[in-house]
């Protein structure tokens, strides 16, 4: 816990980070299925963007990372509807050490660049405004 990668976390983060743990149970890392949805229940928040911004920071701290990414552009009739796998670094996966990461990380943190996504309805209206 007095590790920079610990300590720079935002308080999110650090709630996540022990939601996520408390998904293993010894032999199941690499298997832990969090959505950003099922985590904002989880930390009885409504603002997936900020659970977004914790997942980011665990990831970047080197605390997560994904073995298998899914999201609402890989909808495939296996992959509907399934969370994204997550592997917590500091336990080992099946046949393989753990990675540990975090113990690495000095910072600064990176930047999570944010996209901000406009309607249709938005687009053709500035598209009719810039030809008046």
């Amino acid at each position: 816990m007095e590790r920079p990668s610990y300590r720079t976390l935002s308080v999110g983060a650090r709630a996540l980070l022990f939601e996520l743990k408390a998904l293993y149970h010894g032999r199941n890392n690499g298997e832990l299925f969090l959505s950003i949805r099922e985590a904002a229940d989880r930390l009885d928040t409504k603002s997936t963007n900020s659970v977004m911004d914790w997942f980011w920071e665990l990831q970047d701290r080197g605390w997560i990372k994904p073995r298998v990414p899914v999201g609402f552009n890989q909808k495939s009739a296996a992959r509907a509807r399934m969370a994204t796998c997550w592997t917590i670094t500091e336990y080992p996966t099946a046949g393989s050490a753990p990675t540990r990461e975090f113990v690495t990380w000095e910072g600064p943190p990176t930047e999570r660049t944010k996209t901000i996504r406009r309607s249709s309805t938005n687009d053709r209206l500035s598209s009719t405004r810039d030809t008046l």
